[in-house]
């Protein structure tokens, strides 16, 4: 339960990046850096998530 809870988290946070970096919060204002890197970092662990789930049900041999 704390897993899902925690992936979720992860999810709004990376929303929440990605809509300051579209510009969605506040057109007008120059993008921050911080942002950027937050919104590449959820991406990130959000396709590992999904990389690790489709791994399980592979045999790799």
């Amino acid at each position: 339960m704390i897993k899902k809870i925690l992936w979720v988290v992860i999810c709004l946070i990376g929303a929440v990046a990605f809509g300051a970096v579209v510009g969605i919060w506040n057109p007008s204002e120059k993008v921050n850096a911080l942002w950027i890197v937050t919104a590449a970092g959820c991406l990130y662990l959000v396709t590992y998530m999904f990389y690790t789930f489709s791994e399980k049900g592979r045999n790799v041999s």
